[in-house]
């Protein structure tokens, strides 16, 4: 139940809670900004990444680019791996009476063989063969040291030139980026796939292009096979026609799987891609110009932060049913922008502005959980010795505002007291009047309840009821008037009881009055005690003290009378005085109920 207070202490709790909400989203959006770097999180980023391409299916890939593949057929055609020198010069002559117009040759010819001869002659006439190179890096007395492994020096005299063929792996030991040069010794070397795209006359891309590292992402056209791909025994016996390959660039390298030149890329789940096909994508980026540009850490930054307002400032504040939807929403808008981003070849790595989102969401729900559970448990503190537990499981789904106020309503109030009390008390031992009152009251309490009563409070030997508070009760004069009579029934069969026992029996008498008054949590900030006050509750308590007077236990004012006048019957007194008002009433006494 929901009760009234001040506006100014509405809009004060209001900002507090709005500003709460805003330090506790800029806290939790800070910690993912310093996580942008780490690797898990790049790890992350990097699966999403994976997951664009493979939604999107890869990009359509042109035709001036072809594999020659030493596969499983070539190896059974032309012998063991690895093949004499000779066989890779008819290779390059074929390939030159075929009309390529460059060669890169994915295998590094590092030592010397017999054979070198026909393969040099065959590179010395075309003039068009780019040879691999590789960076080696070897632990010398704890030293780590890096070497440039080259073809022979016979190899690069007819070689047009060479090229490294290290591919950088992420951490997850996918392959995503490429380095267009590297530095060795102060010179910059050329990747195979750069040297052959300078070759052909295309411009190699600018910093403005590449990721922090300095290395660039790969558009990948799809997975394994994505280019036109023919056996290296194919060409060596000139089985294919010769505009398959005439004007086109050539990448020659492992395709078998046994060569084990093979990895994993974004299209995993197609298999793994032998590195020459990875080259093959690395050179369609760049003379397609088909890069896929890194945003700039700012942009990534700013988004997270503004990820983790928008759900502690706008979703916090909202219904679950409606701070789900625009958490769906939100979800799905970053996600499907940064992949209409990716398609425009541009990559926005959202990982840390979601999980801004959802911490701040998930964390607030779960603060909020333990609230709203801590709120229960000092609910059930208040209410749960007062009233029966249904009422209290009403109270906690109205999800009341238990704050320092209250608020008018018409209820019922019912005031029972124990006649001659206090004598009694002067006789028997306290032991035992204790026990006399603690079965009364439990008796008493227990009828209260049933009949939807809430036990305001215990008053010496009094006990104060309200019916229709805190959760209304649309006939709560009924109701009270009903609990009276089965109170005054209940004591008729204690003090059978007790007389049986050869004990004192108790005499009681109740007071009903309907009206106007004020409930709520009344009291200060540190003590709150959840009562009603007005003349309505007087005038409950004046109705009691006048039962002394009259011959009958319960006595109820002219406003309980008119709802409850056809199912009890009653004896009427008028011209009553009652103590506070200055004109005589008319009171009832209830001598029994009538159950509909």
């Amino acid at each position: 139940m929901r009760f009234k207070i001040a506006k100014s202490g509405m809009l004060k709790g209001a900002r507090n809670m709005q500003k709460s909400r805003i330090g506790f989203a800029i806290l939790v959006s800070s910690i993912w900004l310093l996580l942008l770097g780490a690797a898990v999180l790049q790890g992350m980023d990097a699966r999403m990444y994976d997951l664009y391409f493979r939604a999107s299916g890869g990009r359509p890939i042109s035709g001036d680019i072809v594999v020659v593949g030493i596969d499983d057929i070539s190896l059974t055609e032309l012998g063991r791996w690895p093949w004499p020198r000779n066989i890779h010069g008819e290779l390059i002559q074929s390939l030159n009476e075929m009309g390529a117009a460059w060669i890169g040759i994915d295998i590094l010819f590092a030592e010397e063989h017999d054979s070198d001869g026909l393969f040099l002659e065959a590179m010395t006439q075309g003039g068009n063969v780019v040879l691999a190179t590789k960076f080696e890096a070897v632990l010398e007395q704890s030293k780590r040291m890096v070497y440039h492994v080259r073809p022979t020096s016979l190899l690069r005299e007819g070689s047009k030139t060479d090229g490294f063929i290290n591919l950088p792996s992420d951490t997850d030991a996918f392959v995503r980026r490429f380095h267009t040069t590297a530095l060795h010794h102060d010179q910059q070397v050329l990747s195979l796939a750069a040297a052959l795209a300078k070759l052909n006359g295309a411009a190699l891309p600018g910093p403005e292009k590449a990721l922090r590292d300095g290395s660039y992402l790969i558009n990948y056209g799809g997975g394994p096979r994505s280019f036109p791909t023919y056996s290296y025994y194919q060409i060596v016996h000139k089985m294919i026609p010769e505009e398959w390959i005439k004007d086109r660039i050539v990448l020659v390298g492992a395709t078998a799987p046994d060569l084990r030149d093979t990895f994993a890329t974004p299209f995993f789940n197609a298999g793994l891609t032998p590195g020459v096909e990875i080259h093959a994508n690395v050179l369609a980026t760049i003379l397609e110009e088909a890069y896929i540009l890194p945003v700039s850490p700012l942009l990534v930054g700013g988004l997270t932060v503004s990820s983790g307002l928008l759900a502690g400032v706008v979703i916090g504040g909202l219904s679950p049913l409606v701070a789900g939807f625009i958490l769906l929403i939100s979800v799905i808008g970053l996600v499907g922008g940064s992949y209409t981003l990716f398609s425009l070849g541009l990559w926005l790595p959202i990982v840390a502005p979601l999980g801004a989102m959802l911490s701040v969401v998930v964390i607030s729900a779960i603060m909020q959980y333990v609230t709203e559970e801590r709120e229960k448990r000092r609910i059930r503190a208040i209410f749960g010795r007062f009233v029966s537990e249904d009422v209290v499981k009403g109270i906690l789904e109205t999800q009341g505002d238990l704050a320092l106020g209250g608020q008018r309503r018409t209820l019922t109030i019912l005031f029972a007291d124990i006649r001659g009390f206090t004598p009694l008390s002067e006789i028997l031992p306290p032991e035992e009047v204790v026990g006399l009152l603690n079965e009364y009251f439990g008796a008493m309490t227990t009828i209260i309840f049933n009949n939807g009563g809430t036990v305001d409070k215990f008053m010496g030997d009094c006990i104060m009821a309200l019916f229709g508070a805190p959760l209304d009760l649309p006939d709560h004069a009924n109701q009270a008037v009903k609990a009276a009579v089965e109170m005054r029934n209940e004591l008729m069969e204690l003090q059978k009881k007790w007389s049986a026992l050869g004990q004192v029996s108790l005499q009681a008498g109740i007071g009903i009055n309907t009206g106007e008054v004020v409930v709520g949590n009344l009291g200060s900030s540190e003590r709150m005690e959840y009562t009603a006050i007005g003349d309505a509750v007087n005038l409950a308590a004046r109705f009691e003290s006048l039962t002394r007077q009259y011959p009958c236990e319960i006595l109820i004012g002219e406003e309980t009378y008119r709802f409850v006048a056809e199912q009890s019957e009653t004896i009427e007194f008028s011209g009553v005085e009652v103590k506070g008002k200055s004109k005589p009433m008319t009171v009832y006494g209830v001598t029994s109920w009538r159950s509909r």
